[in-house]
């Protein structure tokens, strides 16, 4: 009888051991990305015109939008790790305001978690770059924006959107 019991309390307590590990395995699961947390700060002619934060993906070529001032910025950006521990990042980016090209594509070194400051050729245009690189969960990464071919010169006034 005494076995019997050993073995029943053997059970019990081992019982809730298996949702823990369940638990984990599903956490281990979970498909993560390397991202680096981006904050864009824009200037003209020494006035803040604006800024935005986001999450790029590295070593993914993505597009950045922002309406400011009545002029559309747009970003586009390229980042990758230098170094394995991502403390040294190489970050390659152009700009435009209304399409016009302000920046073309610049390659560059940046620290990540700190400020690196990239000027226009004629000094008007400054961009502000802070980067912290950081794992997260596809489910936390922005949506992927679907591309939109322009067919001009049709009688449909949405241009087929």
């Amino acid at each position: 009888m005494s076995a019997i019991a050993a073995v029943a309390a053997a059970l019990l307590v081992a019982a809730p051991a298996a949702p823990t590990l369940a638990a984990a395995d599903a956490e281990a699961e979970v498909e993560t990305r390397e991202v680096v947390d981006l904050e864009l700060k824009i200037a003209t002619e020494g006035r803040a015109v604006g800024s935005l934060t986001r999450l790029v993906e590295l070593d993914k070529d993505t597009s950045l939008a922002l309406e400011a001032d009545g002029q559309k910025h747009a970003v586009d950006i390229k980042v990758r790790k230098v170094d394995d521990k991502g403390k040294k990042l190489s970050v390659t980016l152009g700009y435009q305001v209304d399409g016009q090209a302000i920046m073309e594509s610049v390659t560059l070194q940046a620290a990540a978690k700190k400020a690196k400051i990239v000027r226009s050729d004629s000094g008007e245009v400054a961009l502000s770059l802070k980067l912290a690189p950081k794992v997260v969960s596809v489910d936390e990464l922005p949506p992927p924006r679907r591309h939109v071919d322009i067919v001009e010169g049709t009688d449909d006034p949405l241009a087929g959107l």
